[in-house]
């Protein structure tokens, strides 16, 4: 008698921009089974792609493909379908993570696994969405259609970076996404991406088929004030994301070239709040070897990493954006001469 092969359980992770995915799944891939192959499909805003550099670690377990400037929730998803029937086919994953530009509305991605093609091969586990607690209330978040489609598509929604923000802030998060409608099947915290891998494992729920968009339309009750996501029937498909509000430039630099550690930290710490960054990440070959730096305007971490292929840095930041030339400027200062 002939086995058929277990289907490929697909994890995808959401978030808006500098929430903490990619720490996070990191984190995930680090306590991968030995007796296991996992995929990660990791999907950019820019040019310059960062989270692939930072998710390779030359592992022969794991297969890494990004798919950088643009939105995999876009175009209908083909650049996903394509990208995921290829780590499919070529790596017969026992997982596969699905990292998506946190500017992305992910109910494609749902709607793609859920396909008659991919429903026969893989299994979704439940989707799980990192909020940051100090953007819950934020009226710029609020009103971005990406970040509430984040939230309502999440069967697991997590407040991340909730060591920066204010205990009431997290308490609040915490409450209120508990009292959402429908209801999530986990809410909860994640500290500095360490994850419960036993999260993955928990049924997703069941969904409707989604030819939908969303708006808040209010709150529960005075006792229990939590948002309501509320249906609004549109037409067959989602419209594009637009990213209006958002604006990046990258660079990359041969691996020959080497920074001065000290003034590339100097350079973040001084641009990440002066530009109100979004969110800044690099992987630089330094004079202190090789280091990886993830920043918002609020937070900066920086890590060693694995990667070699080249020195590459990308910021997004509010538009109409900085002058990016004297910010290039200021980055080639940091080379060592």
């Amino acid at each position: 008698m002939v086995t058929e092969p277990s289907p490929t359980r697909v994890h995808l992770i959401c978030g808006f921009l500098g929430v903490g995915k990619t720490t996070t799944l990191r984190h995930v891939l680090d306590r991968r089974p030995a007796d296991e192959r996992w995929a990660v499909l990791v999907n950019e805003f820019g040019e310059i792609g960062i989270d692939g550099a930072l998710l390779d670690a030359g592992e022969d377990g794991v297969a890494v493909k990004e798919l950088p400037n643009g939105c995999i929730c876009c175009t209908g998803g083909l650049m996903l379908r394509q990208a995921a029937l290829r780590l499919l086919r070529d790596h017969r994953p026992h997982r596969l993570f699905i990292e998506p530009t946190g500017l992305a509305s992910p109910a494609t991605v749902v709607d793609l696994f859920r396909s008659p093609g991919f429903a026969a091969t893989t299994a979704l586990g439940p989707v799980i969405t990192l909020v940051d607690p100090a953007h819950w209330h934020s009226p710029r978040h609020r009103e971005h259609d990406p970040w509430l489609d984040q939230i309502e598509v999440a069967d697991v929604l997590l407040a991340s970076r909730a060591d920066l923000a204010p205990a009431e802030q997290t308490q609040t998060f915490l409450r209120e996404a508990a009292a959402l409608f429908p209801p999530k099947i986990h809410v909860g915290t994640v500290d500095h991406g360490a994850l419960d891998l036993a999260l993955l494992d928990l049924p997703a729920r069941a969904r409707p088929e989604p030819v939908h968009d969303l708006k808040i339309i209010g709150y529960r009750d005075d006792d229990q004030p939590g948002l309501i996501l509320d249906r609004v029937a549109v037409a067959a498909a989602r419209r594009p994301v637009a990213h209006a509000d958002v604006v990046g430039q990258g660079w990359a630099f041969p691996p020959e070239l080497v920074f001065d550690f000290a003034a590339l930290e100097a350079w973040v710490q001084a641009q990440a709040p002066a530009l109100q960054v979004d969110r800044l990440k690099g992987v630089f070959h330094t004079d202190r070897g090789w280091w990886a730096v993830n920043a918002t305007a609020r937070q900066i971490r920086w890590e060693g990493v694995q990667w070699r292929r080249d020195s590459r840095v990308e910021l997004l930041v509010p538009r109409p954006g900085p002058d990016w030339a004297a910010v290039e400027a200021s980055l080639r200062a940091c080379l060592v001469a």
